[in-house]
């Protein structure tokens, strides 16, 4: 998530000085006072990291230009040639100096400044901070004061006990003081690309990723345990402060949402899953592949991710046509273009309970009382689904 759409979200700023200074304090036995600043012009580059909101990173003037290589990768495709150009332009002006300073929002004053920070890029992040750390070759995730410890120890424990190729290589973690490092990696995310054949191939090898997963974790349940377990995860986290405005609407949704379930005495296979499965998440370097960001990870229907990717439901805009049009193909048709969905259940009994699934998702990433307010996904989410189970209220 971009810092500008996190500075409207939540106190970033003051969730970042204080992770970061918690963080130093612990690693680096580092006293230091943090402060950010508007952008000035003139003054000491010193002693300072500067922000660009746009490219969504902390650095200082001493970061050399190569390091920002995984930005210029994320950034400087665009479908329009001429877009393009001026997108690579600028970010060849935003990360060096002395047109960066320009370029920047922010400034963050750091004292005593240490050496070590030279060698950092620093990122705001949906529930974490990420240092990367060019001196050490690695990746340091940071759990954000207020923050649910989930974001952080679920994936800690999947990787952990999963080290799977196409994951980012865990080096060390500590659950204590809520951090873990990893390997660095520089790869373009498929949306980033306009080669069909690249796209491809990059998700058929990142379905391989969650395949290996799903046979290392897969469990049967029956339907309606599960379906009551849900349920009562619903009911803790809408008990947040933050949901007093759409309690009852979600109340509301997740009954109707069970009833068209109904009573199901089947069994259903869930396995650990990404929880997030979405273009963005999945990079591509040559023939490598990785699959990232894997704080939303946990147990769920074995469906769900790729109902995630194929539903749009990271885009909310298109979520809905996506999904009735996913939900009104036949079985036939769905395995002969989707072999790696499970047909274990009906498919349609497998799209409702994604729906729940999701619900719950989308709740977990609004439940922080440093929030101002719930998120427009949120809140979209809860109208469009309520429409997608009017839709399909015959089925």
């Amino acid at each position: 998530m971009k810092i500008s759409l996190l500075l409207k979200r939540e106190p970033f700023f003051k969730i970042l000085i204080e992770t970061l200074e918690s963080y130093f304090k612990l690693t680096y036995n580092k006293d230091v006072n943090l402060k950010i600043k508007k952008r000035s012009l003139f003054g000491t580059s010193n002693n300072k990291l500067f922000c660009n909101s746009k490219i969504n990173v902390f650095f200082t003037k001493n970061n050399s230009e190569d390091q920002f290589g995984q930005i210029v990768k994320e950034y400087s495709h665009n479908p329009n040639i001429i877009k393009k150009w001026l997108q690579i332009i600028y970010l060849k002006l935003a990360v060096n100096f002395p047109f960066a300073k320009y370029y920047s929002d922010f400034s963050l004053t750091i004292t005593p400044f240490f050496e070590e920070l030279n060698n950092f890029l620093i990122y705001g992040g949906n529930h974490r901070i990420r240092i990367i750390d060019y001196k050490n070759n690695r990746s340091v995730v940071i759990l954000k004061v207020g923050s649910r410890p989930s974001f952080l120890t679920n994936e800690i424990e999947l990787r952990n006990e999963n080290r799977l190729n196409g994951i980012p290589k865990l080096l060390e973690f500590n659950e204590e003081q809520r951090w873990f490092t990893e390997e660095i990696i520089s790869g373009t995310p498929i949306n980033r690309t306009s080669s069909t054949n690249i796209v491809d191939n990059s998700f058929l090898k990142a379905i391989e990723i969650l395949e290996n997963l799903q046979n290392r974790s897969k469990e049967s349940l029956c339907i309606d345990s599960y379906i009551k377990e849900l349920s009562k995860e619903i009911d803790e986290i809408i008990l947040n402060k933050i949901f007093d405005s759409i309690r009852e609407g979600v109340l509301d949704l997740k009954k109707i949402l069970i009833e068209k379930i109904g009573r199901q005495s089947d069994r259903l296979n869930i396995s650990l899953t990404h929880g997030d499965f979405q273009a963005a998440n999945i990079l591509f370097e040559g023939s490598k592949v990785w699959l990232i960001d894997w704080e939303n990870a946990k147990k769920r229907n074995i469906n769900y991710d790729y109902l995630t990717f194929l539903t749009d439901a990271r885009t909310i805009s298109i979520f809905k046509k996506s999904f009735i049009i996913l939900f009104n193909r036949s079985e036939d048709n769905l395995k002969n273009d989707y072999p790696y969905l499970s047909f274990s259940l009906p498919i349609k009994l497998s799209l409702k309970i994604f729906l729940i699934e999701n619900l719950i998702f989308a709740l977990e990433q609004n439940n922080n009382e440093n929030f101002y307010d719930i998120d427009d996904y949120l809140t979209q989410y809860i109208q469009l689904t309520t429409a997608i189970l009017n839709e399909i209220d015959n089925e």
